[in-house]
């Protein structure tokens, strides 16, 4: 098991892309296609074709909602910017609410699995939620003095990003079913 795993992570650097690396391209800057195409073999001018040198790859602060049901942004887990979830929580309809979850933890699983159900879409209807991981977002955290002390963990922020002091997490209910979680989480949501 030992030389598999070896071996693995020996030729798996080979697999893909070839000699070239991912590097991130500047919002804004020139697309890595050749400017003049050459010619084809029948004399009109080819399509354009990537530039020799390195792939590129640009990073999204966003990504895609989990529920197309509920309002709701992932902060990519690349940024760790609170500016990000400031200029998000100033840009949507609903009521900012952090989320701060991780992909190891077992209670957000349930909790983001059940978003498709209806009495967690009532229960989200005031709100837009912005996701962010708790392992890999510790500057926003920090920068927005939110500070769980367990996840899932949920924020009231203003237009600004900035908490206003209410909160709730998981301990709020018993056990992780949606009839435990909506009622709970409308109760927050509404200002109960």
């Amino acid at each position: 098991m030992h030389r598999f795993g070896l071996f693995l992570s020996l030729t798996l650097p080979l697999v893909g892309c070839g000699e070239s690396r991912p590097t991130a391209t500047p919002a804004g800057s020139a697309s890595p296609i050749a400017a003049d195409a050459a010619p084809s073999a029948s004399g009109d001018a080819a399509s354009p074709k990537p530039a020799p040198g390195p792939m590129m790859v640009r990073s999204k602060p966003v990504q895609e909602p989990v529920s197309k049901k509920v309002a709701w942004t992932t902060i990519d887990t690349a940024v760790d910017d609170p500016d990000t979830v400031r200029s998000t929580a100033g840009s949507v309809k609903g009521v900012p609410v952090v989320y701060v979850g991780a992909t190891w933890c077992g209670p957000c699983k349930v909790y983001k699995g059940s978003l498709n159900d209806k009495a967690m879409i009532r229960a989200h209807l005031p709100v837009h939620i912005i996701e962010l991981d708790a392992d890999k977002h510790p500057t926003i955290l920090e920068a927005l003095s939110i500070a769980p002390e367990g996840i899932p963990h949920w924020e009231m922020v203003d237009r600004t990003g900035a908490t206003t002091g209410r909160n709730i997490d998981g301990r709020a209910w018993q056990d992780n079913t949606v009839a435990n979680m909506a009622p709970s989480l409308t109760r927050f949501f509404t200002g109960g």
